[in-house]
């Protein structure tokens, strides 16, 4: 029979050759699956820390916590493979609520403030660098219930009566928020 002397021939063929190395090359399905579930306990992490994150500002606690809060976690669930990969602390905890959340909630705020009716609270402050700030919180009315809710920092440079309206207004124009300035304006 020419069947191993056929298949001798084929086994050093070129075809067969570059057919060999792409073959081991290619991942198996094992790899290929384990590497999803990587990829999917990673986001779970991920969402973890975020979740961190979101409850310190949302009950107004120190970023300090993360610090520790991680790592007695880990200690208080040992058997739980999301809480010993958490990475988090104080300054990821932060970053993550300025680059994810803070934007994301103020582009929230401000759609609200176009289609709702509002009133804005105001209150000025000077820092210890003596510069003086407006923080303006948005009060508004949405879905059976009332939200005040954080709007800007708006640093001022004078802070007479004019000067903190043109503020207030050039802010409301900036992020394109339509309001009616009649009574304002009628009574300037």
């Amino acid at each position: 029979m020419g069947s191993v002397f056929h298949l001798k021939r084929h086994e050093n063929s070129k075809s067969h050759r570059e057919k060999y190395k792409a073959a081991l090359s290619t991942p198996s399905l094992v790899k290929v699956l384990d590497k999803t579930a990587a990829k999917i306990e990673e986001q779970k992490v991920n969402e973890a820390e975020l979740k961190h994150a979101v409850f310190l500002a949302e009950h107004n606690l120190l970023f300090s916590l993360m610090d520790h809060l991680p790592q007695i976690i880990a200690s208080a669930c040992p058997d739980s493979k999301i809480a010993l990969k958490l990475k988090i602390k104080r300054k990821k905890a932060i970053q993550l609520i300025k680059v994810l959340i803070g934007p994301s909630n103020k582009d929230e705020l401000i759609l609200d403030l176009k289609e709702n009716y509002f009133s804005i609270i105001l209150d000025e402050t000077t820092d210890i660098s003596t510069s003086k700030c407006l923080a303006v919180i948005a009060r508004y009315y949405k879905n059976n219930k009332i939200w005040d809710r954080f709007f800007i920092l708006v640093e001022v440079e004078n802070s007479t009566a004019n000067g903190l309206f043109q503020a207030i207004k050039g802010m409301l124009t900036k992020y394109t928020i339509q309001t009616c300035y009649w009574f304002w304006c009628r009574h300037m």
